[in-house]
């Protein structure tokens, strides 16, 4: 079961890192000269193993365009951080105090000092 917890994965991350591309690039051009259903195709081809459904327009329920401009990587980006993260609790144990008060110290701290004081 914890192996069959995992199947599948890559593939989402495949299709995560196409919503990437199709974000990105709707976003790094002139709106007036862009074709939607192009970007979207060539970036989503470019990622994704299912393959494209033909006479269809997703852009149109990609709800994560409106609003989060070009952005939508940072999903991506946060589970990667979170998963290099981990490895030093996986590998000196989830409990282990020293562990975590250098995670508190070194990247927990500091990002709590940068936040704007009311």
């Amino acid at each position: 079961m914890n192996d069959a917890r995992n199947f599948g994965e890559a593939q989402n991350t495949l299709t995560q890192l196409a919503y990437s591309a199709i974000s990105l690039n709707y976003y790094n051009r002139d709106p007036a000269n862009v074709d939607l259903l192009a970007a979207y195709r060539t970036n989503y081809e470019r990622y994704a193993l299912p393959p494209f459904a033909n006479d269809t327009h997703p852009y149109a329920s990609f709800g994560h365009l409106d609003g989060y401009s070009a952005i939508y990587y940072t999903y991506q980006w946060s589970q990667s951080i979170a998963l290099d993260l981990f490895t030093r609790f996986e590998a000196e144990g989830l409990r282990n105090t020293d562990t975590a008060r250098r995670y508190r110290e070194l990247v927990l701290a500091p990002a709590g000092r940068s936040l704007p004081s009311n």
